[in-house]
């Protein structure tokens, strides 16, 4: 039962990494965070949901768009890995139960990926 807790703390770790990746590359473009949706960085094609799934989109395309084929960067599924180990070790050390310790850790944890 607690790998389930921690499967699911890692997912939901990835899908915030996932955002800050989001963050990281448009931010300092000085694009917006919320429209355009997701696109290719290479073809700009707006990618579908099944397109967004953290990791495992990356892995089923073996790293390239569904679309134009071209790479896509390591950034994004290393970002969103790094955000779902940070997760899961915030609930290690503070859980299992939702302390102001695990949320302030979690929080921590997002500032200290997005900055980097």
């Amino acid at each position: 039962m607690l790998y389930l807790f921690y499967i699911f703390i890692f997912f939901f770790g990835t899908v915030f990494g996932s955002f800050y990746g989001v963050l990281a590359t448009r931010l300092p473009q000085g694009k917006s965070i919320v429209k355009p949706g997701s696109f290719c960085p290479k073809c700009q094609h707006k990618l579908n949901w099944y397109d967004l799934i953290p990791i495992l989109s990356y892995v089923i395309t073996l790293g390239k768009c569904r679309y134009c084929r071209k790479k896509i960067d390591i950034f994004y599924p290393f970002i969103e890995i790094t955000t779902g180990i940070l997760f899961c070790t915030s609930y290690f050390l503070y859980g299992p139960k939702i302390t102001y310790e695990f949320i302030a850790s979690l929080l921590l944890f997002s500032l200290t990926v997005i900055i980097f």
